[in-house]
């Protein structure tokens, strides 16, 4: 029975440690690359952000698809300053440790289509055959032409774009859209190019909201990669390693909300 009872204990053991791999404690000074100072403060396991605030890891840890990246900590706001949504996530970067561009994978439904007409460099309109005539729906001025497109995304992440896009001047006549550019395009395509309109974005976040005066307990989980668009729960296409981030208090440009964290860690299951 003793013999049965040491094996089913390192068993257990074996389990811990299987499911969590490596766990990053985040109220902690030296996983950030910011400088401990009035406005960021790291104290009793508390990390305090005062005022509009952008902090970025320090580490940068390499994506596992296979493996499971769960955040988790406690929020609260403090102060009588009105508070403004803050955000708590991942900078995606690519192979090269560079930050990903939303643009380049948050592709925009029914888009697709042709260039109807050669594109060439210094042009500031674009002429578009669709591959379904309609609306676009909800265009703005950060959205781009993607170029090269493929059916099944897998052109993604494509930096292949245009400038972006006005769409005051930009209209649908018929199957074609004739697409305003707010600046000359920087290179040149034949007709017939597959493309697609895509969106911009910010980052990789996993929470945002405006904080509660009493603690909120938060969990979140990503694994593995997405087709396309922007995800809080895969990986964007693309990405190889991340950092961190917290954008405290981040409409706050002119009073001082304070957003309180502890309890703060990243763990990488297997």
């Amino acid at each position: 029975m003793q013999l049965l009872n040491r094996v089913l204990c390192s068993a257990a053991m074996l389990l811990t440690l299987g499911l969590s791999a490596e766990t990053v404690k985040l109220t902690e000074a030296a996983a950030w690359a910011n400088k401990p100072s009035p406005a960021i403060k790291f104290e009793d396991g508390v990390l305090s952000i005062t005022g509009r605030q952008a902090l970025s890891g320090k580490t940068v840890f390499e994506i596992d698809p296979d493996k499971t990246y769960r955040i988790s900590c406690q929020v609260r706001a403090v102060g009588n300053d009105a508070q403004t949504i803050s955000y708590i996530g991942y900078y995606p970067l690519d192979a090269n440790k560079k930050i990903l561009p939303a643009v380049q994978v948050n592709t925009q439904g029914d888009t697709d289509g042709v260039l109807a007409e050669d594109a060439n460099k210094g042009d500031k309109t674009l002429k578009i055959k669709l591959n379904k005539p309609q609306p676009w729906k909800n265009i703005r001025n950060h959205w781009r032409i993607a170029f090269d497109a493929q059916a099944d995304f897998s052109d993604l992440p494509n930096a292949k774009l245009s400038p972006s896009i006005n769409p005051d001047e930009t209209k649908l006549e018929g199957d074609t859209y004739e697409v305003a550019l707010n600046a000359p395009m920087t290179f040149s395509a034949t007709a017939g190019t597959a493309v697609r309109a895509h969106a911009g974005g910010g980052s990789m976040y996993v929470w945002y909201a405006k904080a509660k005066p009493e603690w909120q307990t938060l969990s979140f989980v990503t694994k593995g990669h997405s087709a396309r668009g922007l995800s809080g729960k895969q990986f964007w296409k693309g990405s190889k390693f991340f950092k961190m981030l917290v954008f405290g208090n981040w409409y706050s440009l002119k009073t001082k909300p304070v957003l309180e964290i502890k309890d703060f860690q990243l763990e990488i299951l297997d």
